[in-house]
């Protein structure tokens, strides 16, 4: 290993170089038919088997030569991505063994009172919960890659891929109890695209127009119901500064998040406590919402 691996020299990886490896449109095949790409690393002659979940990623770590550019210099370079496998391989142990840890199923919890409460636990961390990263979800590994080369970067993917596939192994044994395991709550609540439905007129009190107020839809179930319930807050502070929110609304915003999405903030004492905001998330969520009407 080069001494700018030592140092954990960042890298930018180009998306359409990846797309131009030749290994690339097999893995993409072997993922969208099985959901991950197995890739066997041999260390001390010894062969271990770690899943990968996207075929950029997989290009990344099978490929000796990428030309990148170095993020402290700002050049060229080329980098070897088996440099990152051992990286990779004890990080996606070490988050097999965390899940093992934390997560154990025991006969006590499939057939006791608690299985529902164990599934859900799983559910969020799978799904919403956001862990180190700007992503939600230990299954973030599924449609994301390291677009910044790190070995930081790789192991977090290698850590939560190898939490991933322990989620997936117990649901394999266990199919009866997680048979609900990818349905959320909130599904349940009004959604902007549902074609049966009318739009609900907005609040002219609380929202600027009707966009505003599609949009705040939207962003309630892209990111105020990740269970984290203190987003509600972070979402009127993002609106009102992006003028969807009209001023001086805190108390009526209050009132009528508690009155529309009840089963949402009951058991939370208050729902506008500020935090520190993922602005760059809501940003992003709204290019999305954009991109969709």
């Amino acid at each position: 290993m080069n001494d700018e691996h030592r140092k954990d020299t960042s890298f930018y990886l180009s998306v359409e170089q990846i797309k131009t490896v030749k290994s690339y449109k097999s893995y993409l095949r072997e993922i969208e038919n099985n959901g991950y790409q197995n890739l066997n690393i041999v260390i001390d002659e010894k062969t271990e088997t770690v899943k990968i979940y996207t075929p950029e990623l997989a290009v990344i770590l099978t490929s000796k030569v990428l030309t990148a550019i170095n993020q402290n210099t700002k050049t060229e370079t080329q980098i070897n991505g088996w440099d990152y496998l051992d990286t990779y391989n004890e990080a996606y142990k070490d988050g097999e063994q965390y899940f093992e840890r934390e997560f154990k199923v025991s006969p006590e919890i499939i057939y006791g009172k608690n299985a529902e409460l164990y599934v859900k636990n799983i559910h969020n961390n799978f799904f919403h919960i956001v862990h180190k990263t700007t992503f939600e979800g230990w299954n973030y590994v599924k449609n994301n890659w390291p677009l910044i080369l790190s070995h930081k970067n790789i192991r977090d993917f290698g850590y939560f891929s190898g939490i991933v596939n322990k989620v997936e192994e117990q649901i394999k044994k266990h199919l009866t109890l997680f048979t609900n395991f990818d349905k959320c709550e909130h599904n349940s609540l009004p959604q902007q695209s549902d074609t049966n439905k009318e739009i609900e007129p907005f609040n002219p009190e609380i929202f600027l127009d009707q966009y505003s107020y599609d949009l705040f839809l939207f962003l309630v179930d892209e990111y105020a119901t990740s269970k984290r319930p203190k987003q509600f807050s972070q979402l009127f502070h993002w609106m009102q500064r992006q003028n969807f929110i009209k001023p001086t609304t805190g108390k009526k915003y209050q009132k009528f998040v508690r009155e529309r999405f009840p089963e949402m903030v009951a058991k939370f004492s208050r729902i506008d406590i500020r935090n520190r905001d993922e602005i760059t998330t809501l940003n992003e969520l709204r290019k999305k919402f954009n991109s969709l009407n």
